[in-house]
């Protein structure tokens, strides 16, 4: 903690200045250094030949601290950045991703603090000195992280180096989630005196005391996730001391004593040791907690680490609830979270039943048992009998208490099977294209759905029908969510991310450099085998089987071209097909199946992400500012969700509809003949084949997006009304049978009917219009070309040789 100003050098800074590391070529940004240790670390990061960013407020004291550093290199920048301010930090966080992407960041320094702020709202709502100590560079700090993975990549290291306090130890209340919230003005008042905060430990001094408790909290979660993930950035933290600093010299309240505790304190320059040693000694190892002195410390015991990962959780919740939000439900949603449920309610609920049975009053238990058998009961009625009826009547009343009680369930078990394609039909012909199903309003004619395809969409986490787990989603190093599936788009609320990472994806693995490799040798040959598997396997194990046959195609195929794989080596094709084959890696992103630890498959995913950042499609990659930083990290476990949900099992699922001759859906003709009356060398009819299949049994049945206003529709004739924030399914496979879009013979097959192209919409756009079209669109139609044409060769050469 430090007082007021000093420019005296001590004994340990001069010691340590003699022998500093060389730091030419590096870049090094520094938060509050307009004085005392942040401006003495610029000076001295300066004069050892590194490149200084120094983020401060605009002011004269700004400008000064500029000059001075100016007067010792030329490699000095100023950005402005005032951290009482969210929207400033994520300015000045994209103009040094800006300036910085292609050399990196070696050093981000959180060093900026305030003290003895009053009780008041900053301008997001939080408390000043939690914000401007710990919110804002946590912020930071995740906003500038490709930067430091950069560095790291090009020079061996990086670092993040925070400031704490001796008074990390002073809070006198357990650290609590309201520190984190938009609670401002409401954290107990301001201290009157500096004999109060002295002698009474007033609430100023418990919401300082607390920023700089999180701030430690902060590096060691970093660390832990540095050192899980293998990366080669470093957290570190220091503690300046009694310091002679600007910190709290500026308060009214204590200018009268600020000279008098100058004399007792150190000296800035002794002060800026730690945050000087975080920086740039070679020795420095991610998790060090600098001393005073400048000296490493041993982790610190007790309260401070205990309950570690569940602080910066508490922590993230308060950075994020600051972040541009993605559209998500403003409705009711249940009464409890899924993890309140199994840690307290679930523990009650057996506590209430066993409890009092030991204690003889076994009267308490049967009730309690009794209450949840009735309401077993009632959920088991409504889901057997009247499903649809008692969704209709929910959805219109979000946050009723029943609602609220009874349709969290419903809709999971309902989402299990709603989006089938015969149970999905099965529904269509009892209620129509308009119906309520899986917690969602289905609104299923073909402009309808062509409208929610062509405009932007907000999104939360659901796959289509079935809602999702957070924690399954595919996030990077950053620890954002980059699920494009789950991201609104920016017209609709959204960051922008959805939009920058579909570019980065297309840019990066659905270039020239893929349609190629589509055509390569390789892809001949898998080509060929895929029509030798065809005429040779049974047709259960060529549609099934996980050792050659459709699926195996698909794997090598689509990792070939997609990422310039060869899938030959043993653990590669080990690790790609356990986790690409079979149901229980879809069933790792659905909620709640996604929580139990038998189905979570957090280990393999890291697995096939390592081979796909490692694949020549990635060989080049650059994080780009048009990408919003996304990283190769991210993009690699983005992909592997694109690929077990829609890439493999998409793909062999029209590959099994094209040429099984199985009925499935609307498609309720062996369309073998069809197939073998083609003219295999014409690609626009062979296109047509596969429309025409995908039309009448698409293997994506359902999106989803978010009302973004009030609405009403028609449902069994009759008017309802919806609220904004209502989860609206986008049934695409009701848009592919309306009779108004595609006539009277919309159930029979026909690859010539007129509209076909303009008017399909089961790859997620109408067209090809809508920002949420399959990426993969145009090479899974080429690909099923060749194979329609290479298999239906290969058939016809079998059936001719059969009939001589």
């Amino acid at each position: 903690m430090g007082l007021c100003l000093s420019r005296k050098e001590g004994p340990l800074y001069q010691e340590y200045k003699a022998c500093l590391p060389p730091m030419q070529g590096k870049v090094v940004a520094i938060t509050g250094c307009t004085s005392g240790t942040g401006l003495v670390l610029a000076r001295t990061l300066a004069q050892a030949g590194a490149e200084v960013i120094m983020l401060n407020r605009s002011s004269k004291r700004a400008d000064d601290a500029l000059k001075d550093v100016q007067a010792l290199t030329s490699q000095v920048t100023f950005i402005e950045c005032d951290l009482m301010s969210f929207a400033s930090v994520r300015k000045a966080a994209t103009e040094l991703n800006q300036r910085l992407a292609s050399k990196g960041l070696d050093v981000l320094c959180n060093n900026a603090g305030v003290s003895t702020q009053p009780d008041q709202a900053t301008v997001d709502g939080y408390d000043p000195q939690m914000q401007t100590n710990h919110l804002s560079h946590f912020l930071l700090t995740q906003k500038v992280w490709p930067l430091l993975l950069k560095a790291a990549d090009l020079r061996g290291e990086s670092r993040v180096v925070n400031h704490s306090s001796g008074y990390r130890h002073a809070h006198k209340q357990p650290f609590h989630i309201k520190y984190y919230g938009k609670n401002g003005g409401q954290l107990g008042g301001d201290d009157e005196s500096f004999m109060e905060t002295i002698t009474v430990h007033p609430p100023g001094l418990e919401r300082y005391c607390h920023s700089k408790l999180a701030n430690l909290i902060f590096t060691y979660a970093l660390d832990d996730r540095i050192r899980q993930k293998g990366l080669k950035v470093k957290a570190l933290c220091a503690n300046p001391g009694f310091t002679a600093t600007r910190l709290i010299a500026n308060s009214e309240r204590l200018s009268s004593w600020s000279d008098f505790m100058a004399r007792l304190a150190q000296s800035e320059e002794d002060g800026t040791l730690g945050i000087l040693r975080c920086s740039c000694d070679p020795s420095a190892q991610s998790g060090d907690f600098f001393s005073p002195p400048g000296g490493a410390l041993a982790t610190p015991a007790g309260r401070e680490l205990g309950g570690m990962a569940e602080q910066e959780m508490q922590e993230r919740h308060g950075l994020l609830a600051s972040e541009p939000r993605q559209s998500e439900p403003v409705l009711g949603g249940a009464l409890v979270s899924w993890n309140t449920f199994w840690v307290v309610v679930f523990p009650l609920l057996v506590a209430g039943v066993v409890v009092p049975w030991l204690l003889g009053h076994r009267i308490i238990s049967e009730v309690v048992v009794g209450l949840i058998v009735l309401y077993l009961m009632i959920e088991g009625i409504i889901l057997v009998c009247f499903p649809r009826a008692f969704q209709l009547w929910a959805l219109q009343r979000p946050w009723n208490f029943l609602v609220r009680l009874l349709l969290p369930p419903i809709e999971i078990l309902d989402s299990i099977g709603a989006g089938g394609t015969d149970l999905s039909m099965f529904t269509y012909r009892q209620w129509g294209e308009n119906l309520c199903a899986s917690g969602q309003v289905w609104l299923g004619s073909h402009a309808v759905v062509s409208k929610a395809l062509t405009s932007p969409q907000a999104r939360n986490n659901w796959l289509g029908e079935h809602p999702l787990y957070r924690g399954a989603l595919p996030e990077g190093d950053t620890g954002r969510c980059v699920f494009l599936l789950s991201l609104s788009g920016k017209a609709a609320g959204g960051t922008g991310d959805h939009e920058a990472f579909r570019k980065c994806m297309i840019d990066t693995l659905f270039n020239d450099a893929s349609m190629r490799r589509e055509t390569d040798e390789l892809s001949q040959s898998y080509l060929e085998q895929a029509a030798e598997d065809f005429v040779k396997m049974t047709a259960y194990n060529f549609y099934h089987a996980s050792d050659g046959g459709n699926t195996t195609f698909w794997i090598k195929y689509l990792h070939h071209v997609i990422f310039g794989m060869d899938v030959r080596n043993p653990q590669e094709v080990t690790s790609l097909y356990s986790f690409l084959f079979g149901s229980m890696a879809l069933t790792h992103y659905l909620e709640p199946f996604g929580r139990l630890p038998c189905i979570s498959q957090h280990k393999t995913i890291d697995e096939v992400a390592d081979l796909y950042e490692k694949s020549p499609a990635f060989a080049n990659f650059k994080v780009k500012p048009e990408y919003n930083n996304m990283t190769a990290r991210e993009l690699a476990v983005l992909m592997t969700a694109i690929m077990r949900i829609a890439g493999i099992q998409g793909s062999r699922m029209l590959m099994w509809l094209c040429t099984s001759g199985d009925k499935h859906g609307n498609l309720q003709t062996d369309i073998r003949p069809i197939w073998d009356s083609l003219n295999l060398d014409d690609d626009d009819e062979l296109e047509r084949f596969v429309l025409e299949v995908s039309r009448l049994s698409p293997p994506v049945t359902i999106s989803h997006r978010i009302a973004q206003e009030d609405f009403s529709c028609e449902i069994k004739g009759k008017s309802y009304n919806f609220p904004k924030g209502t989860n609206v399914a986008i049934p695409i496979v009701y848009a592919n049978i309306d009779e108004a879009a595609w006539g009277p013979d919309v159930w029979e097959f026909n690859h010539n009917r007129p509209g076909l192209k303009e008017k399909q919409v089961s790859f997620n756009s109408v067209n090809g219009v809508g920002d949420r079209e399959c990426p993969g669109k145009g090479l899974v139609l080429r690909s099923m070309i060749r194979l329609l044409r290479v298999i239906g060769k290969k058939r016809r050469q079998q059936s001719a040789a059969q009939n001589v």
